[in-house]
């Protein structure tokens, strides 16, 4: 944090403060922590828990189906995002790199990854994706039902989506 004192009200710099002075970097501790896979399973099962939850933003249709187009654009962008930092770099296990293969883009998609962001921001204004988000945040943790989910990592995952989501907006 600026201007911040050591001492006893000291706190070090936040991840979403860390992501406004360095996008590049942001989107490389991503990339560092979740594979594409990992965000793959990761939004499925959120997407799964806001459809099932009743008390959230989606308990109606439109909102549901809103939900879904949203979703398959963003991983399409995300998987794009991953592609443009992808190609930069050279030190990628066999394993790792199998795991951060886009599923959704087009071989030409994977060579040219900005169309598909600058899709996304036509498509979607930057208020829509942070509402969004914070909805499918809602919808998850309200969610009661049989299906379990870690919620110490809950914030953790919705923090690095809205970082992913304000790289779009910067990028374009």
């Amino acid at each position: 944090m600026e201007n911040a004192r050591p001492g006893r009200f000291h706190k070090p710099d936040h991840f979403l403060t860390l992501a406004t002075a360095s996008p590049v970097r942001a989107l490389a501790d991503i990339i560092d922590t979740y594979t594409l896979d990992d965000l793959r399973q990761e939004l499925a099962l959120w997407q799964e828990l806001a459809l099932c939850n009743d008390d959230s933003a989606y308990a109606e249709a439109p909102a549901r189906e809103n939900l879904l187009a949203f979703l398959q654009a963003f991983q399409r962008t995300i998987e794009a995002l991953y592609t443009t930092r992808l190609k930069k770099l050279k030190y990628q296990s066999p394993a790792r790199a199998a795991l951060n293969t886009p599923t959704l883009l087009t071989l030409q998609e994977q060579a040219q990854p900005m169309p598909v962001i600058r899709q996304f921001a036509e498509t979607f204004t930057s208020a829509y994706t942070q509402a969004e988000l914070l909805d499918l945040l809602e919808a998850v943790i309200s969610y009661r039902g049989k299906k379990k989910i870690q919620l110490g990592s809950v914030v953790f995952f919705y923090q690095r989506l809205c970082v992913l989501g304000s790289l779009v907006y910067q990028m374009v």
